[in-house]
């Protein structure tokens, strides 16, 4: 696995594309056959590419997107059920690690979502700083149907979009909003047609290079400082996440979503 960024025209990682257009880094996940998942192994290398642009001072505004018409699938399922207990944590504190390199940065971050942000993924999506959305993306808050919480700070992102409640409403009744409705509820900050979301996100980010970075940086740290305490949702989190992966529900979710039969909870 390779987490050593070297600089080029476009630089292909696990699972990534790394590009500059001018002050703009543009990241691709690039597993369009799995729905661009966050697997074990790209985290790492997602997390590194992150603190490298908040690191460079030519790097003003970052958009990442997905290849293919998904933009994240959350984590892979194939391989979440083959997942012994005891590496439940360390999977998790890897996830996490991305969401501070997203949320924690001075580098503004602009997500171009088309097609699927699920679970994870919608915690990836909403960590950043404005979400351009297609008319045809699908923001999915379904965790709790394979038996999970909520991971990648789904929690605390989507909180400060939409509030504490109305949060909590749409993760115990899990949802999955078209980009339209996702706008309508606040996940998102524009919708356009799907062929144009890449576009409209380099725009977004291209005017935002312009501006003073110092400015943007510290304006950044600041809202993020207000309200809920990421580093504590994140740390609830892991622990919320570490418990469930012991359940027999959470093995049925799992089993249930690969076979793609309804799943029979049990309480264990």
């Amino acid at each position: 696995m390779e987490c050593e960024l070297s600089m080029s025209d476009e630089r292909v990682l696990y699972g990534l594309r790394v590009h500059d257009e001018g002050h703009v880094r543009v990241v691709t996940l690039d597993r369009p056959e799995r729905r661009n998942p966050i697997d074990l192994e790209i985290r790492p290398v997602l997390t590194a590419v992150f603190d490298e642009a908040d690191a460079d001072p030519d790097v003003r505004a970052v958009v990442l997107t997905g290849r293919d018409g998904a933009f994240c699938s959350g984590g892979d399922l194939s391989i979440m059920h083959k997942m012994a207990p005891h590496d439940s944590v360390p999977r998790l504190q890897a996830a996490q690690r991305i969401a501070r390199a997203i949320a924690g940065s001075g580098t503004p971050v602009v997500a171009a979502v088309d097609g699927g942000a699920v679970a994870a993924g919608l915690g990836l999506a909403l960590c950043c700083d404005r979400v351009v959305a297609s008319t045809t993306a699908v923001f999915d808050t379904g965790f709790v149907r394979v038996g999970l919480g909520t991971d990648l700070a789904a929690s605390w992102a989507l909180a400060r979009r939409v509030g504490v409640a109305r949060a909590q409403q749409m993760m115990i009744f899990p949802e999955r909003l078209r980009g339209p409705e996702a706008f309508n509820r606040g996940l998102v900050d524009v919708v356009v047609p799907p062929e144009d979301v890449l576009g409209r996100a380099l725009d977004d980010a291209r005017r935002l290079a312009t501006l003073p970075p110092r400015a943007l940086s510290l304006l950044k740290r600041h809202f993020a400082s207000m309200g809920n305490d990421l580093d504590q949702a994140i740390e609830d989190e892991i622990a919320i996440q570490a418990e469930l992966m012991t359940t027999d529900d959470y093995a049925e979710g799992i089993a249930a979503a690969l076979e793609k039969r309804p799943a029979n909870f049990t309480g264990r």
